[in-house]
């Protein structure tokens, strides 16, 4: 099982979904995405009939774990297992959308220093425009993903060791 859940509200629950990505061309972004396996983060409505979810909702967002040219079962299982030995510090993570803290933990890379500092500055600015109205959730999302990318913040340049 590649899908962890956390229930929030009766029907809402927070997901964790591990994938492998062939990568190309995003549909939604243009941006050409990696291949790799990803942590996914996001909310969903769960139903009866199965779930649903918000696409640009501002709380939805995936990690590149590990980069791979071809698929690995081995380190997909592996990812899987450090994410089942982890999910509950992840859960929590995500439900205080700390980030950063997520994306150190997923890669193993260390945000320190001056770009961290600005990354965090200019993403508080996004936030505080959404929260006033001046944003939707959709622009949100692709100028929290452009700031993502400008910043290299969730890995697009590097790779896990």
């Amino acid at each position: 099982m590649n899908d962890f859940y956390h229930q929030i509200k009766e029907s809402e629950y927070a997901k964790i979904e591990v994938s492998y990505s062939l990568g190309g061309r995003d549909y939604f972004t243009g941006n050409n995405e990696r291949r790799g396996i990803y942590v996914f983060f996001m909310t969903v409505e769960k139903s009866k009939t199965g779930e649903s979810y918000r696409p640009f909702a501002s709380g939805n967002f995936k990690i590149l774990a590990v980069e791979l040219n071809r698929f690995s079962k081995k380190k997909m299982q592996a990812i899987v297992d450090w994410v089942r030995s982890n999910e509950e510090q992840l859960f929590q993570l995500y439900l205080n959308q700390d980030k950063t803290r997520l994306f150190e933990m997923v890669t193993g890379i260390d945000l320190t220093g001056e770009k961290k500092k600005v990354f965090m500055k200019k993403h508080d600015q996004l936030v505080d425009r959404l929260d006033a109205g001046q944003l939707s959730d959709e622009e949100f999302c692709r100028a929290e993903k452009e700031l993502e990318q400008k910043y290299d913040i969730f890995g697009y340049s590097k790779q896990r060791s």
